[in-house]
């Protein structure tokens, strides 16, 4: 539960994993492969002539040294380049340069953004930063950070936009704001279960 670690990968690369983050590895002669399957993870890519390549969902982020960020959202999935170069492919193609992120789902590549370096993954420093996120994302993200589970009583809820910072230590700060903002009520019940409606 919330618990972050970084590994270092066999090629010599390191990742750093956010709590409730799955990942496996598949390294061979001609490719370095990972999948990352939940949760969200930044890969500091060292130079090699073998391609990075970071699958999740239904895209993949591919490059030779970079420092990348991927986040899984519940319906897509955003890529950040935080140094270096890296290719984004879903449906389509983007090259990706520092300072530049995607957001892509299973109907392909969004638009091309700007992305702060700053607040991209700032997780890692004790952070979680929504720019007008879906609050089923927010709740993903604080269900990783959170002992109990956080659901979503009504459908029509999951796509209301949330943008804030938070403390991933203080979850009830989240919910809280949730609750101003959104006009949303959370029920407790036992476990540290909390229904939003």
């Amino acid at each position: 539960m919330g618990e972050q670690k970084t590994v270092q990968l066999p090629d010599g690369s390191t990742v750093t994993l956010d709590g409730g983050t799955t990942l496996s590895v598949d390294f061979s002669e001609e490719t370095r492969q990972v999948v990352l399957t939940a949760g969200a993870a930044v890969f500091d890519i060292v130079e090699q002539r073998r391609p990075f390549v970071v699958t999740a969902k239904a895209g993949t982020s591919t490059a030779r040294r970079a420092t990348v960020s991927v986040k899984h959202g519940v319906d897509d999935v955003s890529v950040d380049c935080l140094d270096g170069t890296v290719d984004v492919e879903c449906l389509g193609t983007a090259a990706l340069h520092t300072g530049e992120g995607i957001i892509y789902s299973a109907t392909g590549l969004g638009e091309k953004l700007g992305s702060d370096v700053e607040t991209t993954a700032a997780w890692r420093n004790g952070l979680l930063i929504f720019r007008n996120r879906p609050l089923a994302d927010v709740v993903s993200d604080v269900n990783r950070h959170r002992r109990g589970k956080v659901m979503i009583a009504r459908a029509s809820l999951k796509s209301r936009r949330v943008s804030g910072g938070f403390h991933p230590d203080r979850p009830e700060e989240i919910l809280a704001h949730l609750e101003n903002t959104l006009d949303v009520r959370p029920i407790s019940l036992v476990g540290g279960v909390v229904i939003l409606r």
